[in-house]
């Protein structure tokens, strides 16, 4: 198993959030309950618990996704695109 030693991050950005999270160091914070997060996308995530509101609609068929990955993911796999 690949300590975090050995991961690689695609930008200092995301090194940086993955440092952060290890720190405890939560800038990000959800204005319903006070849990910190890490990163934006992250808390964007969590606040679906509170809300319901997911931001990414599929234009075929309607469906709602909190992550744009996870829209992506649904239009290769469903619709071909």
């Amino acid at each position: 198993m690949l300590g975090s030693a050995n991961r690689a991050f695609a930008s200092s950005w995301g090194l940086k959030v993955h440092e952060d999270m290890h720190q405890g160091v939560y800038p990000y914070q959800c204005q319903y309950c006070s849990k910190g997060f890490s990163s934006q996308t992250n808390l964007r995530g969590h606040l679906v618990r509170h809300t319901g509101v997911r931001e990414f609609k599929c234009c075929h068929c309607g469906a709602e996704y909190t992550y744009a990955r996870m829209l992506r993911k649904h239009m290769r796999l469903t619709h071909n695109c």
